[in-house]
């Protein structure tokens, strides 16, 4: 193809083919074809919206001719986001000039003897040469003719190009290697090439003209019985988007070739063709089209092979000469800043805070000019300033983390030597985060020097123990005072009444009031390692409520927080108090599980609970699905009772807007892990169930499996959403099969399934 002007456009050229040579060598299966009466008249076929046309009174070797590159354009689809060709080309169609425009330095360019210029035309590149034939009619006629033929296959050859195709010609094939233009609306920046279809098309028209073989089959409204029987041949009439077919078998080339993804114009053409002398019983003629078009398929697989190979050499060698073009420029600039008096410690080197901005000022693949040093050079001059003062505040921070690293060293051996070494890996202890967050510990280290204040430290160390112990402390109270403000929360609540919270707290004078920490004990341990506290961490992002050890574990573990006075991100975070937040819901559901277990829930530890292992079952589910450890079972419960909630906010939504633009005609939603529901076990303790154990919502949801009574239209289907969900805007991507289907009505929503409660979705 070759564009009629410098633009974006689609307007083409129609290419000419190369016509078969009435005395060339013909295969056997041609020369029969030859000896037949040769047909006359036009056939003519519907495929779907498609009409093919087949003129019989051709050469018969004309007959795998494809369509020419403007019918091919004409018959492409324009994508939702392509350009406005016809304002584009109105563009182009009156220019404004300007009148007193000053001719340039080339305006005696075309007053040169026409070999001369075809001369100078040898020596660009094919995009230079394209560009240049695109300047001007003149320029047109001279380098996008006929007459230039000699001109672009010097270029060719200059750069050891792959032969032109026989069904482009030169600027075509230029046009195809070297713009990145979309065919169809004209887009720039193609993201994808298919050297195969000899076509480019943009983002947004490719989903438009190319697609799968077994869509436009459909489209085509072939009978699959048909094209099924001559599935090998299809695949072999033109190339696909990604290449050559691998055919291992005749099931995997058929799925193969169903899958592949072709250019619909092409496809609707070849394919029309090749069922047009079939269903009129033309099957000898059938089968040559069928050959020769697999040969010219496998050229075309060749030729775009060379093609991509040779244009993966192209930029490579083109990288090259950018990077020599760089280094030269780089070595140049550095020598006249030697010249002006820069010592070489001034340049940024590797690792330095603006070794890249330096690198991207001098890197760059061109000559460097007069005009261009005095444009850089003030540039350069900013950068080693500037380089210079962020080293040295580099160099501040650097001493900074080396005191910080050997204070750190000192607080190990303190924790080794001292006799806490068994408190070493606790959690509750302080790391070393923690203590430069006091101004004692914090003045060791503010100096300027490398080494850190050693008699300072010295002075330190007979309060240090006190300070590690009295941080556990401030860790385990401020756990305690959100379990405190959690039990105030719920206290009116029917699982624990005000009398168990004051049993809970002895010596708690009052709920309503405010508390020390040192009340929170009970025979010296805290509450909080009980089995109904859970915790969530703020600003971890972590959504279940876990114990108070995960919690302290986790803020270890996974929270980073910048240092403002090293100015990077720690791996470890210090201790704040507002990190902790005790679960309300957690511990009511934790407390109805202890009940139903038949645990004291005041007393049973958490530790206890989690030393039984993956033991216990829900026995709420309509059958067991695993086995749960403690802290998994309560998590299990929150997800229900979340469940719940949410399906209550959305019909509170309901009631002030369409969600998904159809009003909800069921709203029953039933919690069927309602822990205040006492009629029905909670959990299978150990050794009680087995996995796949039916429970009794199982054993009553099978009792009207059953009995059911289904309409007779009752869509089947191997997965599909609840539509009471979806019209509520549930997760629509959560699928059931018929029977869990039918399971998730009855036992969420208690009705009985209909048709109108399947909502199907694509994969």
């Amino acid at each position: 193809m070759v564009l009629t002007r410098p633009s974006r456009g689609a307007r083409v050229k129609a290419v000419s083919y190369k016509e078969i040579e009435e005395d060339e060598d013909f295969s056997d299966g041609e020369i029969e074809l030859l000896k037949e009466e040769r047909s006359k008249g036009i056939l003519k076929g519907n495929f779907g919206s498609w009409t093919v046309r087949f003129n019989l009174s051709q050469n018969w070797g004309r007959d795998t001719d494809p369509l020419p590159m403007l019918e091919r354009v004409r018959h492409a689809n324009y994508g939702k986001k392509s350009l406005d060709v016809d304002e584009l080309l109105e563009s182009y169609k009156k220019p404004r000039v300007r009148m007193n425009v000053r001719l340039g330095k080339l305006s005696g360019f075309m007053k040169m003897p026409f070999d001369i210029v075809m001369e100078i035309g040898a020596y660009l590149e094919p995009l230079d040469l394209l560009h240049l034939g695109r300047t001007n009619a003149q320029l047109r006629s001279l380098f996008l003719s006929k007459r230039a033929h000699s001109i672009w296959r010097a270029v060719h050859k200059s750069l050891d190009m792959p032969n032109c195709p026989e069904d482009l010609n030169e600027p075509s094939f230029a046009s195809l290697l070297f713009e990145k233009e979309c065919h169809v609306c004209g887009a720039s920046n193609i993201d994808k090439m298919s050297y195969e279809t000899r076509i480019k098309l943009c983002r947004s028209c490719r989903p438009k003209n190319f697609a799968k073989a077994k869509t436009i089959l459909e489209e085509m409204e072939i009978d699959p019985i048909e094209y099924d029987a001559h599935i090998a041949n299809i695949g072999n009439l033109l190339p696909h988007f990604e290449g050559r077919h691998m055919a291992f078998g005749e099931q995997v080339l058929k799925s193969t070739i169903c899958s592949s993804i072709f250019l619909r114009s092409d496809f609707v053409e070849m394919v029309g063709r090749y069922f047009l002398l079939l269903r009129h019983g033309l099957e000898i003629r059938a089968e040559a089209f069928a050959e020769k078009r697999r040969q010219v398929t496998e050229r075309l697989y060749e030729h775009s092979g060379q093609t991509r190979r040779w244009l993966l050499n192209f930029g490579i060698s083109k990288r090259k000469q950018k990077d020599q073009l760089a280094d030269q420029r780089h070595a140049r600039v550095l020598n006249k800043l030697r010249e002006l008096g820069h010592p070489e410690d001034d340049f940024p080197k590797k690792g330095e805070c603006k070794f890249y901005a330096w690198e991207a000022l001098l890197q760059i693949p061109h000559e460097l000019k007069p005009r261009a040093w005095k444009q850089l050079y003030p540039k350069l001059k900013a950068l080693i300033s500037e380089n210079k003062t962020g080293e040295m505040h580099r160099n501040i921070l650097r001493k900074r983390k080396q005191r910080r690293n050997a204070l750190g060293a000192l607080y190990s051996n303190f924790l080794e030597e001292d006799g806490m070494d068994e408190l070493a890996g606790n959690l509750l202890m302080p790391t070393i985060v923690d203590l430069i967050q006091l101004p004692e510990f914090n003045a060791l280290i503010a100096n300027d020097d490398e080494e850190v204040d050693f008699l300072g430290w010295t002075t330190l160390l007979p309060t240090l123990r006190h300070t590690c112990l009295k941080h556990g402390a401030y860790i385990v109270g401020a756990a305690a005072f959100a379990l405190i403000d959690g039990i105030k929360r719920i206290k009116g609540n029917n699982l624990i009444n005000p009398a168990d919270a004051k049993t809970l707290l002895p010596n708690l004078p009052d709920l309503d009031s405010d508390s020390d920490t040192s009340n929170f004990m009970l025979d010296g341990e805290p509450f909080i390692t009980r089995a109904f506290a859970f915790f969530r961490m703020k600003k971890l992002y972590v959504g279940y409520a876990i114990p108070f050890a995960n919690v302290v574990a986790g803020v270890r573990n996974s929270y980073r927080e910048r240092d403002e006075w090293l100015e990077e991100w720690n791996g470890v975070a210090p201790w704040k108090g507002e990190y902790m937040e005790f679960s309300d819901i957690s511990m009511l559901i934790a407390i109805a599980l202890l009940k139903d277990m038949g645990k004291d829930w005041k007393t049973v530890e958490m530790d206890e609970l989690n030393g039984m292992g993956t033991t216990l079952g829900c026995a709420r589910c309509p059958k067991v699905e695993k086995r749960m450890s403690w802290m998994e079972l309560v998590m299990h419960y929150v997800d229900q009772y979340d469940d719940y909630e949410f399906w209550k906010t959305q019909l509170e939504r309901h009631s002030v807007e369409k969600l998904r633009g159809k009003p909800p005609y069921w709203t029953l939603v039933i919690n069927t892990h309602d822990v205040d529901d006492s009629s029905k076990r909670l959990v299978h303790l150990p050794n009680t169930f087995t996995v796949g154990t039916v429970n009794a919502l199982g054993r009553e949801l099978d009792v009207r499996e059953r009995e059911e009574r289904l309409p007779a239209d009752f869509p089947t289907f191997d997965k599909a959403a609840c539509e009471i969900c979806w019209r509520l805007g549930g997760n629509v991507y959560r699928r059931f099969t018929p029977v869990q289907l039918k399971q998730h009505i009855r036992s969420n929503h208690g009705k009985e399934p209909e048709t109108r409660d399947v909502h199907l979705t694509r994969q």
